[in-house]
């Protein structure tokens, strides 16, 4: 396999397999509570060369109270704070 430059790579994935799912358990990119997912921009250097960059949400596998019940679910550090606090208060 060769780049756009012509140079070898000696990067080859097999076939089925997946980034980021090797393990199994890996957690979603996208909150379960509020739907928030990648953000996409650009990374602006000094000389205002702008490349492609994203921002991941920083989800994070909690047991919340939801409708009273305990519930696993994958939710966004702002959903699991906010639950924090309003099961404090009820």
């Amino acid at each position: 396999m060769s780049n756009r430059l012509g140079y070898q790579c000696s990067v080859s994935r097999s076939a089925g397999h997946e980034t980021g799912t090797a393990r199994g358990d890996t957690v979603k990119g996208r909150c379960e509570i509020c739907d928030k997912t990648v953000g996409f921009g650009h990374n602006v250097s000094h000389s205002n060369r702008k490349t492609n960059r994203m921002w991941r949400p920083n989800v994070q596998k909690a047991v919340l109270l939801i409708k009273g019940q305990p519930t696993r679910v994958a939710a966004c550090t702002r959903c699991i704070r906010t639950n924090r606090k309003h099961t404090a208060t009820a």
